[in-house]
């Protein structure tokens, strides 16, 4: 466990709250120069992949999120700024719960940050029972995202190259049904859209209903080679368009909460705020 630990008291929850209101008055002010700290801070927890998704832009070789490595470089000064931050992204290339010490990984920075909301990305096919429980058992406020991108298995098999589907779902109803409170963790659906799925994501959204997740994000596939370009809904606008407005419909007949992208043709998100990254959030990667 951190050495530092013990200083998440309240003297350390009150500098997280005025961090806070600095970083929003900072934000809303358009300053260059901060004094706030990010609110943000997203770890690169790079694993191994067992999926090969079309829409993928992870290179042929990363590195491996190591916890000791990062614990020698880097804890001690990040401490300072991460006890200050709101959330703390695990995410990165691969799948971060087939590391060998991927549990381990989530109890230092439980411990380690215990007041602090942790934000999971995964692909769903590691969400063992242990890993769940400990999730559902956390004193801090988890959100797991889980990449799924269509109804069944079928198209889920063309879009990841792998037969998981089922194996998938069976590992999610385990984790909702293992909650003790509405929303502990918070289970979000992914759904990276592309010129393949786009047709699925009514029926996507009536399995989210099904399912019983909090809410379904949405977002356009990244083109990050020039053979995935046919992926893109560009090609597909008219087509798209009519899609999200039909989603829409269906998740508020079933009460589904959504992000959705724009519509082709849109200025900007409906109802969307000015983009604050710059202010509020920083990535970290594996080499520091």
């Amino acid at each position: 466990v951190n050495s530092h630990s013990s200083t998440e008291t309240g003297l350390s929850l009150l500098s997280r709250k005025e961090n806070s209101e600095l970083n929003d008055k900072e934000f809303e002010t358009h300053k260059f120069i901060l004094e706030s700290t990010p609110k943000r801070f997203s770890f690169e927890v790079n694993g191994p992949c067992n999926s090969n998704c079309v829409f993928c832009g992870r290179p042929d070789n990363y590195d491996l999120f190591n916890l000791k490595a990062y614990r020698t470089r880097f804890e001690n000064q990040l401490f300072p700024y991460l006890s200050k931050a709101e959330e703390i992204v695990l995410s990165g290339y691969g799948e971060f719960l087939l590391l060998p010490d991927a549990a381990e990984i989530l109890a230092y920075f439980d411990k380690s940050y215990p007041f602090i909301k942790k934000i999971l990305y995964t692909n769903g096919t590691a969400l063992s029972p242990a890993v769940c429980d400990r999730i559902v058992n956390s004193t801090a406020q988890y959100t797991i995202n889980v990449s799924l991108h269509a109804s069944n298995p079928e198209l889920h098999a063309v879009l990841t190259q792998t037969k998981n589907f089922y194996v998938i779902l069976e590992k999610l109803k385990y984790l909702l049904k293992a909650r003790k409170i509405i929303t502990r963790p918070m289970i979000q659906l992914i759904f990276v859209a592309t010129s393949l799925n786009i047709e699925d994501l009514p029926a996507f959204i009536k399995l989210a209903a099904d399912l019983g997740v909090d809410r379904v994000s949405c977002y356009y596939a990244y083109i990050y080679a020039p053979v995935q370009r046919y992926l893109s809904c560009f090609f597909k606008q008219s087509f798209t368009n009519r899609i999200l407005g039909e989603v829409r419909e269906v998740a508020r007949r079933l009460n589904v909460k959504i992000d959705l992208p724009p519509r082709f043709g849109e200025k900007e998100y409906a109802n969307s705020s000015v983009c604050r990254d710059a202010w509020s959030q920083v990535n970290f990667n594996c080499r520091g």
